[in-house]
């Protein structure tokens, strides 16, 4: 779709660029002036399709043709749900600490 854009914007382009030549060539400043205008408006559109077209670059790999998942599950992690509270969690008791003074 930018490319159909751009494609057109060069060709408005030329075909502006022979009438801003026609103009000066018949010393028509009204018309040269106008010519040039709308020269300078193709052009910033030229630059704005050519910035949008560089933002989507590689957008359309994530879109093409099918996904396919594979999942492999190493056998040697263990069987468990590692987010379940253990049944008979560890329990460590701290020791009984005194101060010197007492």
């Amino acid at each position: 779709d930018k490319l159909n854009q751009v494609d057109v914007a060069v060709r408005s382009f030329k075909e502006r660029q022979g009438s801003l030549k026609t103009a000066a060539e018949r010393k028509d400043a009204d018309r040269a002036k106008h010519e040039f205008s709308v020269l300078g408006v193709l052009r910033d559109r030229g630059r704005s399709l050519a910035a949008e077209a560089n933002q989507c670059v590689g957008d359309e790999a994530g879109f093409v043709g099918e996904t396919d998942v594979k999942l492999t599950i190493d056998p040697n992690i263990a069987d468990t749900d590692p987010s379940e509270y253990p049944d008979d969690p560890l329990i460590s008791t701290p020791p009984v600490v005194s101060s010197p003074d007492s």
